[in-house]
């Protein structure tokens, strides 16, 4: 007999699809974060001849510090040379998990509970809603994380900078704001849900 919690085969498999891609999109944080330290601030760049990857770490810095490194030839040298040490590009791939570690965790509990969703199981759904509110901790984090990531990158590079060795404090409420509210709304919604059903199988309990 059919579990009342299972999927119709399509959608479980639609489901364990769409998980799978949650699941590979966690694991390419990896490379990120390897290449935040090899090719830092390195984007496709297109022009007349054509697009090219290449690392611009002034890229990583405010607009005011960015515009102080790139205004003379000496002060592009010098940022150049220290974003080339090796113990600095160490230092960027580990500020760079700081926020990428916690989004890759989001995407996975995310696939987690997708592919639980299209398993058999009279546990499907509730297993799903654990893996979601898992989710909705580690976008919690994440939005948090991100402050601390900008503060440490800024404060990390700015030896190479013409202002010397500075603690950048770096607060941007707009960044952290939209992502806090949706991984609240989104723990309330599953706490919601998952109350909902427990109250339900107390009732069948009587019944």
């Amino acid at each position: 007999m059919q579990d009342r919690y299972w999927l119709p085969p399509s959608q479980a498999r639609r489901f364990r699809l769409i998980g799978a891609l949650f699941l590979f999109a966690a694991l390419v944080m990896l490379p990120v974060i390897v290449f935040a330290g090899l090719t830092p601030g390195a984007y496709p760049y297109c022009g007349g001849e054509g697009c090219l990857w290449e690392a611009k770490p002034a890229s990583l810095l405010s607009q005011e510090i960015r515009l102080q490194v790139e205004a003379t030839a000496q002060a592009r040298t010098a940022f150049a040379a220290y974003v080339a040490r090796p113990d600095v590009r160490l230092g960027l791939a580990a500020i760079e998990a700081v926020v990428s570690v916690p989004y890759a965790l989001l995407l996975a509990c995310v696939g987690l509970a997708l592919r639980r969703l299209g398993a058999p199981g009279g546990r499907a759904l509730v297993e799903a809603l654990q893996w979601l509110k898992r989710a909705s901790g580690a976008a919690v984090i994440w939005a948090l994380a991100s402050p601390i990531h900008q503060t440490l990158l800024e404060s990390y590079l700015s030896p190479g900078t013409p202002t010397g060795p500075t603690l950048q404090i770096v607060v941007n409420l707009a960044y952290i704001a939209t992502p806090l509210l949706l991984a609240l709304a989104g723990y309330a919604v599953t706490w919601a849900i998952e109350t909902a059903l427990r109250k339900q199988n107390e009732l069948d309990g009587f019944v």
